[in-house]
């Protein structure tokens, strides 16, 4: 998945979740990522952080109609298609 960092409008991907096995941060939730145009370069950020300071960007193949839908997607950080919306009681098409 594709995420712009707020601050400077970079494009990153999304290539991983992870955990940091260090002693003093043992079971801490962590992202990897890279810039979209460097694979061979990875960062590593603590989930919440990295949530706070990256925006998800829609994939192109997004099967959504409505805006609503689309939050909806946001807000999971995935498309998750049509189907899915009527399951969840989003509406629109």
């Amino acid at each position: 998945m594709l995420f712009r960092h707020k601050k400077t409008g970079k494009m990153y991907r999304h290539l991983a979740h992870g955990t940091d096995c260090t002693n003093s941060r043992d079971g801490t939730g962590v992202v990897l990522y890279c810039p979209d145009d460097n694979e061979h370069t990875i960062y590593v950020r603590e989930t919440a952080e990295f949530h706070e300071k990256f925006e998800m960007v829609m994939p192109p193949a997004c099967k959504c109609f409505t805006d609503e839908q689309r939050k909806y997607c946001k807000q999971k950080r995935e498309c998750v298609k049509i189907e899915a919306h009527s399951n969840a009681g989003v509406t629109g098409a």
